[in-house]
């Protein structure tokens, strides 16, 4: 499966806020210095092979905007969360949870709640429209 932010997202006021507090990037730099990304897990019906292998079957973009991830049995689940992949900068004292990554900061901006993909479904489009609210688009 194929999991893309798609590049329209918005930023909301709660984001550049949470970004801020995080990393101490001035709100008006975040989003030439940022951009989306996302990280959760797939369930699946598919009963664990070992400790190791899912379910769940866990994704990441990384400091990109789209992921490829293998997933065995049917979805029957589907946590996603939006992180700010930002540039790095030096870090305030009252630092809070980051996340460094390939020389990129990742901050966790919220959950979006959205349906359970269809098994047939092949891509996952994620329309970000700010302050942790968006929609999931699925594509077969």
């Amino acid at each position: 499966m194929k999991l893309v932010v798609l590049p329209k997202y918005q930023w909301g006021s709660t984001d550049l806020y949470v970004v801020n507090h995080a990393i101490g990037l001035a709100a008006d730099q975040i989003p030439s210095r940022c951009h989306m990304g996302a990280n959760g897990v797939l369930q699946t019906d598919a009963p664990p092979t070992n400790p190791f292998v899912g379910p769940p079957f866990a994704f990441d973009t990384g400091i990109r905007s789209q992921v490829q991830f293998l997933f065995a049995g049917n979805p029957n689940g589907l946590t996603l969360r939006v992180v700010a992949v930002c540039d790095p900068v030096i870090l305030p004292p009252h630092v809070g949870t980051v996340i460094e990554s390939a020389s990129r900061y990742m901050i966790t901006l919220g959950q979006i709640n959205c349906p359970t993909p269809d098994p047939s479904t092949h891509t996952i489009l994620i329309n970000y429209t700010g302050n942790a609210t968006g929609q999931c688009i699925y594509r077969e």
